[in-house]
């Protein structure tokens, strides 16, 4: 995508981001984490956050949020399902990217287990470990 295209998509998707006709979820159209849509720069691979209710862009991570990068096969599936709802836009497809990109979830592996030290095993005392 040109820097040129990045910012069409940009004004295309402002335009109905917060579109309360084409809202799915939080009254939004677009997942996005934050008060507003912030520019994307859509010529680099995409990176989505995930508050925890949702995973959207999320351009400005004051929360500390987890963030992760998109595959080259997401990125292209992302940019596609984005640029067909920003050329005819409809609830259908304002849905369809929700649940694209729940897909996205970045995979949590479980923690590993703690093995404690010769000191927590001489104490007894758990020295930041996982009990």
């Amino acid at each position: 995508m040109t820097r040129d295209e990045s910012l069409e998509l940009n004004r295309r998707i402002a335009e109905i981001a917060d579109d309360n006709d084409l809202a799915v979820r939080h009254g939004k159209a677009i997942p996005y984490i934050g008060w507003y849509w912030r520019h994307v720069d859509f010529t680099q691979t995409i990176s989505l956050g995930d508050c925890g209710d949702f995973v959207g862009f999320m351009e400005n991570n004051k929360w500390g949020y987890p963030e992760f990068t998109l595959t080259p096969e997401q990125d292209a599936a992302l940019k596609q399902a984005l640029s067909e709802l920003a050329c005819a836009p409809s609830w259908d497809k304002c849905r369809a990217l929700w649940a694209l990109c729940e897909t996205f979830r970045p995979v949590r592996l479980p923690k590993p287990p703690h093995h404690p030290s010769i000191l927590e095993q001489l104490t007894g005392v758990n020295l930041g470990g996982a009990s």
